[in-house]
């Protein structure tokens, strides 16, 4: 399939940030944001939703956590259990609301730079304090840079309560390797550290090149953290505002659950389609129902052909990680409540009081845990 950018004067009429930020004859390279036309089978779901005038208030994600486990199977040979995937608006959203669940005002976040800008701006907005441990250089790394094991286990060490890890590695292409996953993710266990890890660019990756998704490595990594991506670098969607967060314990959906109802309630009705629904309330599939489907299913159900020089790149033979199944007995795949969190404090007094070496997330304290100085 052969796919080729749209023409300059064509791009010139979008009105996205991209063609719009500066005057016409600056050519704009500043934001990730693909130059190429939509995938023929997205632009034809879009365009049978607005003929339908479907554009009311987004409903429950319906088929989207399923169809995500689906194509993340495919690609990766993970499966993440359905009953831990909730939605949001964007990635960013996605970051900042988890990070107010599991810190405090203060609390030490790792970024490992150089890395995408806004992280510094995320754990702003989320109360926290950047702890940087940069990237070390690496020649037999075909990035040039690896992850600083060492430095990562001394912010942890140190009093660090969270880490934002980019993976692929936002500017420089970095695929992680699972060892190194598999370190971190330890050294997270051994801290108690949550570990957001953020997975937007996965699709992307080279020809050759294999990325492992973090929770797919260990209990250790499924323990300890939520994952946060979305199908708009891929597939050049951002305007459509859909993110997935993925947790694979139930500590860390509980952490998801805690978040205001608006935080899924926001996402557009074009990520969340809905299967047609019975008088007896239960759900059937129609011939009718089939075309609410949003163009966000279509990103996760196919392969992504949006690029003649953008593959994408498997194991030659992944292994199928069979993962906890949080809360699919309990409650609907994406759906959210309105409670608060096991871990945050339920007043200032609170926040303020130091935590106990035994404290345990949810069991004994309504906040992540915070360490003494001299815990481990």
């Amino acid at each position: 399939m052969n796919v080729e950018a749209e023409p300059l004067e064509i791009l010139r009429h979008r009105t996205s940030v991209k063609w719009t930020q500066y005057p016409s004859e600056v050519l704009p390279l500043f934001v990730a944001e693909m130059d190429y036309p939509l995938a023929p089978g997205l632009s034809r779901v879009l365009h049978e939703r607005i003929a339908a005038s479907d554009s009311g208030y987004v409903g429950s994600p319906g088929e989207l956590p399923a169809v995500f486990a689906d194509f993340a199977e495919r690609r990766w040979g993970w499966r993440p259990g359905l009953g831990g995937i909730r939605t949001t608006t964007d990635v960013s959203v996605a970051i900042v609301e988890t990070l107010r669940q599991a810190i405090r005002p203060g609390d030490g976040v790792v970024i490992t730079t150089p890395v995408y800008p806004p992280f510094v701006d995320f754990i702003a907005e989320a109360g926290g304090v950047v702890v940087d441990v940069p990237l070390l250089g690496a020649t037999d790394r075909p990035s040039g840079y690896a992850l600083d094991l060492d430095g990562i286990d001394r912010a942890f060490a140190a009093g660090a309560r969270a880490m934002l890890l980019c993976h692929p590695h936002n500017p420089l292409g970095l695929i992680h390797p699972a060892e190194d996953l598999e370190a971190v993710a330890a050294s997270a266990a051994r801290h108690d550290v949550l570990v957001i890890s953020d997975e937007i660019h996965a699709p992307l990756v080279h020809t050759g090149q294999s990325f492992t998704p973090f929770l797919s490595i260990s209990d250790a990594a499924r323990a300890q953290t939520v994952t946060v991506t979305s199908a708009s670098k891929g597939f050049n969607l951002a305007g459509f505002k859909c993110a997935l967060m993925i947790a694979e314990s139930e500590r860390t959906a509980a952490l998801l659950d805690a978040m205001s109802f608006e935080v899924g309630a926001r996402t557009s009705t074009r990520a969340s389609p809905r299967s047609a629904t019975t008088r007896s309330g239960s759900t059937a599939r129609s011939p009718r129902s089939r075309p609410r489907a949003s163009c966000w299913l279509l990103c996760w159900r196919r392969p992504c052909r949006t690029s003649a020089t953008v593959r994408r790149a498997r194991d030659s033979s992944p292994g199928s990680i069979s993962a906890p199944s949080v809360g699919e007995t309990t409650r609907p795949a994406g759906s959210w409540t309105r409670r608060r969190s096991p871990w945050y404090p339920a007043s200032t007094s609170e926040q303020r009081a130091p935590a106990s070496r035994a404290s345990t997330w949810g069991a004994r304290r309504r906040c992540w845990p915070r360490r003494s100085s001299g815990s481990r």
